[in-house]
């Protein structure tokens, strides 16, 4: 299990040329550039954080995020981002990819659409967060069995995950691929 730290590393692509970056969490940069600076008389390790330091934080000079940009269509992905509305029947691009992980694990991927007609928004969840909200459940109920005074709180838990599931599964259904997308 791996200690809860409140960051996570974003991920981005460019919209017109494709092109990857990564940005760590500034608190990440801060904390080990001050470690550097309280070493610096140690002289050796320097030479090895700032390496590090300017890896982390070149990709914030190279590629500044403007805050409270509206986000673009993303067209470089490697899934389907194209579906139909289900509230006006029109396109609904995908505008944000979230891939959950813990210590390191892969969890699942929620994917956000916005209709270019209506502007209604959806969340759908791939399925890989299916299986982990489906194992979940099972997780729970199989200890709320043997646990009784906190059964109900664990048969609880394992309810919300088969909700929340059934409501993204009832969403993608609403919510079609649209067949030129997944032909092309």
């Amino acid at each position: 299990m791996g200690l809860a730290s409140g960051t996570s590393t974003r991920d981005f692509a460019c919209q017109a040329c494709g092109a990857r970056f990564s940005l760590s969490p500034m608190k990440r940069i801060y904390v080990a550039a001050a470690v550097t600076v309280l070493l610096s008389w140690t002289c050796i390790f320097p030479l090895i954080t700032l390496p590090v330091l300017a890896y982390q934080g070149w990709p914030y000079l190279r590629n500044p995020v403007v805050p409270g940009a509206p986000a673009p269509e993303l067209r470089f992905l490697t899934v389907e981002p194209i579906r139909r509305c289900a509230a006006c029947g029109g396109v609904a691009a995908c505008t944000s990819v979230t891939r959950h992980r813990s210590s390191g694990i892969p969890m699942g991927t929620t994917f956000e659409y916005r209709c270019r007609g209506c502007a209604r928004t959806f969340k759908l969840a791939s399925w890989g967060g299916h299986l982990v909200n489906g194992l979940g459940a099972v997780v729970c109920l199989v200890m709320g069995a043997f646990c009784f005074p906190v059964g109900i709180v664990l048969w609880l838990l394992a309810l919300g995950a088969v909700v929340l599931s059934t409501l993204q599964l009832v969403a993608a259904v609403r919510n079609p691929l649209i067949a030129e997308a997944v032909k092309g």
